[in-house]
């Protein structure tokens, strides 16, 4: 999946409480974090990028973690940690070496969270190449990741691995009529669970959209933002991760 984020200019977390409203949430496009709380990204720009870690899935919360690479001096990694009204744990890395980010060119991250033991590396392989880390001792419970670019006037492109980023469990949940996004098939069946079992089995099928006059199923792709039309005859159901408690944001 391909996401662009455009130039926010001089917007800094530490002088602005609400933050959070400046970040592109990844639940619009169906990434939530997985089980193995940790997300792998190719980022390009020849400015700064952030990464939030929210408690919220919609990224509206005042507790979060906040990363930003390339910052300052293009070798600069930072971290802050909000809880309530105030950050209350800010640090700055200098990666020596190759700039963080490119503007030509893809450099991949991997960020990991598991139980508040906060790490980032270098590379696709979690652990390997890790070139910052802290624990917690008040871990935030994390539901949501948004991405944001700051400084110099430039966008950035971010690539996601959806696979490394989605654990579905086979529960899904009501997001609307009917689905208004590309879909990978469209199928007859003889029930809605017949539809549930076929995208529980297709690699990139996010949910589906169920006729239930016609028993029509169109099984919707994940790499895309989440939209639905009014359309009495249909009901788009979507997937649920880890539990029927934590499924993808349609708002």
């Amino acid at each position: 999946m391909e996401i662009t984020t455009t130039d926010h200019g001089q917007l800094d977390g530490l002088f602005n409480p609400n933050i959070y409203l400046y970040y592109t949430r990844l639940s619009a496009y169906g990434i939530v974090p997985s089980s193995g709380r940790y997300i792998v990204v190719d980022v390009k720009s020849c400015g700064n990028v952030f990464v939030l870690l929210s408690a919220s899935q919609n990224l509206v919360s005042d507790n979060f973690y906040e990363l930003g690479f390339d910052v300052l001096s293009g070798f600069n990694f930072v971290f802050r940690r909000k809880s309530g009204t105030s950050y209350n744990y800010t640090s700055n890395k200098t990666i020596y070496g190759h700039k963080l980010l490119n503007c030509v060119e893809y450099r991949r991250f991997w960020i990991s969270w598991n139980s508040g033991d906060i790490r980032v590396g270098k590379g696709n392989a979690v652990n390997l190449r890790e070139f910052y880390q802290w624990r917690d001792p008040n871990p935030i419970s994390i539901e949501g990741v948004g991405i944001m670019s700051v400084h110099n006037g430039s966008t950035a492109d971010w690539k996601f691995n959806n696979s490394s980023s989605i654990e579905a469990n086979g529960r899904y949940t009501k997001c609307g009529d009917r689905a208004d996004m590309q879909s990978v098939a469209t199928l007859k069946v003889k029930h809605r669970f017949a539809c549930t079992v076929k995208c529980n089995t297709h690699a990139n099928c996010i949910g589906y959209s169920y006729n239930n006059k016609t028993a029509d199923c169109v099984l919707i792709a994940g790499n895309q933002m989440i939209k639905s039309i009014d359309d009495n005859d249909w009901v788009f159901y979507i997937k649920c991760l880890e539990g029927a408690h934590r499924c993808i944001n349609c708002g």
